[in-house]
């Protein structure tokens, strides 16, 4: 029985990613048609507009989540903070700047 065209595609990709300068050369080959087919927002229909912005809008709330939770995971060292007792790493969240 032969393998499917998914089954293919998969060891085909596998192959690229294993051949460095094959690799290079598609990865080159993908930005160049992803610049050469991408229209401008300004250029779109209102409709087209207004879901593409609404894309943009979720993506990059998206993103600002998982980079939040990665900071929360991760938490850093305090080595920065003076050693008053009042600067903690749970009170620099809450610290308010007025400048």
């Amino acid at each position: 029985m032969g393998k499917s065209a998914a089954e293919k595609m998969r060891e085909y990709r596998q192959r690229l990613k294993d051949n460095a300068e094959k690799y290079e050369a598609y990865l080159t080959k993908a930005k160049q048609r992803k610049k050469r087919n991408y229209v401008p927002v300004n250029q779109l229909y209102s409709t087209e507009k207004k879901r593409r912005r609404e894309e943009n809008r979720n993506d990059v709330r998206a993103h600002r989540i998982k980079k939040k939770i990665e900071r929360v995971e991760i938490p850093q060292s305090c080595t920065s903070l003076s050693k008053s007792g009042y600067e903690t790493p749970e009170s620099a969240d809450r610290l308010i700047v007025n400048r």
